[in-house]
């Protein structure tokens, strides 16, 4: 048995030692997968492709942080210093006087009640006033001459185009509707996706023609998220967010406005994916996933036959171990004892003698059969390993492995008269008569 064992893990060896391409190093990467990217970073070498760019080091991503922190706080201080200003220069603080604030102000008001303040407003006045359009009814007027003093013809021409840019922003205006209501996340994706696409081939032909316009681009990028890092207003748990909840401010239109942009933000933050894929295009990554799935299902596979070869190993080093014993009765009945101990020893029917022999009848056909098992799928890899240097043959050959798992399963269905061992159990042994005698005297 130990010969066999050997013999078992020699192959194995010698099948991981031919298997060139199903080699894989420490950190789970096959070999298929490096060739894949040497192949493709080969390919944009020779089609002249600029190289790409080195990540931002953390002392540039240090300083860009603390600019931002810089510029936002210093927008929030500036908002104050007037009032700060004033009320320090001042001899004392009223807070009760409300000047320069207008109560129930609309737009119709503020334009019917304007007043120049300085030259520049009485100049844009001025000029308005002698074009005779300083009110909307001047203008109505205004456009009413001018439309009689034009061509019917003119006209005519005029009204069908107003019509045709009308009817074409009716138009667009259903479709945006169409694709707002669109909520399928693949659909998303994928239009997410070609505009990163587009954006990225825009970006390198920005790179070839101006490469200092482009890595200005990438710093602003850079900046921007930094910035909404740094400024976490887009979340319904910040001071913001809570306030309008709780206390009801959505009485005004400019909060609701705030509130209402800063939710759209937040599922704009949310839908960004933090990990950058290096491959740009889809069949390359499912090639990649197809590899390390592959991996994954060779590591379990390696695992499964460890566990049975240890399966196997244990039980005939017990074997083994009774068999050097010799023919001593009494090491032989003490040992037999602790081991009951351990294992509960099993009472009525289960500890008769014949039930235990066909119990270790059973666990031999399971021996044999899990050694036929990995032989099985020794062969199976052996033919996968050959057949993954031909990408167009992969096909036929997942048919033949299939083919040959059925055939295998089916071995073991109809029990094969060399390899199989019968577990009947002969009811005519003098056990079982004697249990039967027993039954009858006590009935």
């Amino acid at each position: 048995m130990n010969d066999f064992l050997r013999s078992i893990e020699g192959a194995q060896s010698k099948q991981d030692t031919t298997k060139g391409e199903k080699i894989s190093n420490e950190a789970g990467i096959s070999s298929a997968a490096l060739k894949k990217q040497l192949n493709k970073i080969s390919k944009e070498i020779a089609s002249g492709a600029p190289a790409l760019q080195a990540p931002m080091s953390g002392v540039k991503k240090q300083r860009l942080e603390r600019k931002a922190n810089y510029e936002t706080n210093k927008k929030k201080a500036a908002k104050w210093l007037n009032q700060v200003k004033k009320n320090r220069e001042s001899d004392y603080v009223d807070f009760t006087i409300e000047e320069n604030r207008t109560k129930g102000a609309t737009l119709a008001s503020m334009a019917t009640e304007f007043t120049p303040k300085d030259d520049l407003e009485k100049q844009i006045q001025d000029a308005l006033v002698k074009d005779g359009i300083a009110t909307e009814k001047d203008i109505m007027e205004k456009e009413k001459k001018n439309l009689l003093e034009l061509d019917p013809e003119e006209l005519k021409r005029r009204m069908k185009h107003m019509h045709k840019l009308k009817n074409l922003l009716f138009r667009q205006e259903l479709k945006n509707k169409r694709l707002a209501k669109i909520k399928s996340k693949l659909y998303h994706k994928i239009k997410r996706k070609a505009k990163e696409k587009e954006e990225g081939k825009l970006l390198e032909e920005l790179e070839l023609i101006d490469p200092e316009a482009a890595k200005e681009y990438r710093d602003k990028i850079e900046e921007k998220r930094v910035e909404e890092r740094i400024s976490l207003r887009h979340g319904t748990t910040s001071k913001f967010a809570k306030n309008l909840k709780r206390y009801g401010k959505f009485t005004s239109d400019a909060n609701k406005d705030a509130y209402f942009d800063l939710m759209r933000q937040r599922d704009e933050l949310s839908k960004k994916t933090k990990n950058v894929n290096t491959y740009k295009d889809g069949e390359e990554e499912s090639d990649i996933s197809s590899d390390e799935a592959n991996d994954t299902l060779d590591k379990l596979k390696k695992e499964a036959l460890q566990n049975i070869d240890q399966n196997i190993s244990d039980s005939e080093s017990e074997e083994s171990n009774s068999d050097e014993e010799g023919f001593d009765e009494d090491k032989i009945a003490r040992k037999k004892a602790k081991q009951d101990k351990k294992k509960n020893k099993k009472t009525g029917i289960l500890g008769m003698k014949f039930m235990q022999k066909a119990e270790a009848v059973q666990k031999e056909i399971l021996k044999q059969k899990s050694k036929a098992l990995i032989d099985e799928i020794n062969q199976l890899s052996e033919a996968e390993g050959e057949d993954d240097e031909d990408d167009d043959m992969e096909d036929e050959e997942t048919t033949n492995i299939k083919q040959k798992q059925g055939s295998s399963k089916q071995k073991f269905k109809g029990e094969n008269e060399e390899t199989a061992m019968r577990a009947d159990i002969n009811l005519e042994t003098e056990d079982v008569q004697e249990l039967v005698s027993d039954m009858n005297k006590k009935k």
